[in-house]
C-alpha cells in the first residue's frame, strides 16, 4: 500500500499516509515562477515546498487523467516547451 491510498474497512473509507500540501493556487505559485525564466527547483523553494515535492507532483499530474494536479503537470509543460 502507497501513502495516499484509500482503503476499505467494511463500508468506511479510510485514507492511509499523509494528506498533500498541494493546492491549485500554489501550483500556480509554481507555474508562474517557471513561466518567469525560473527552474522548477527556484518556483518550489520560493512556493514553500521542497523540489523533490514540487517533482512528485509533476509526476503525479502526468500519470493523472484530469483533476489540479493533471492541470499544474499540463501548465507546467507548456512553458518549458517553449523554452
Amino acid at each position: 500500500m502507497r501513502a495516499g491510498q484509500e482503503v476499505t474497512e467494511g463500508h468506511e473509507k479510510k485514507r492511509l499516509g499523509r494528506f498533500t500540501k498541494f493546492t491549485p493556487e500554489l501550483g500556480q505559485v509554481i507555474i508562474a515562477e517557471v513561466r518567469a525564466s525560473k527552474s522548477i527547483s527556484f518556483a518550489a523553494m520560493r512556493a514553500g515546498v521542497t523540489s523533490k515535492t514540487a517533482y512528485n507532483w509533476l509526476n503525479k499530474g502526468e500519470q493523472a487523467v484530469d483533476g489540479p494536479l493533471k492541470q499544474f503537470a499540463t501548465g507546467l509543460r507548456r512553458p518549458r516547451l517553449r523554452g
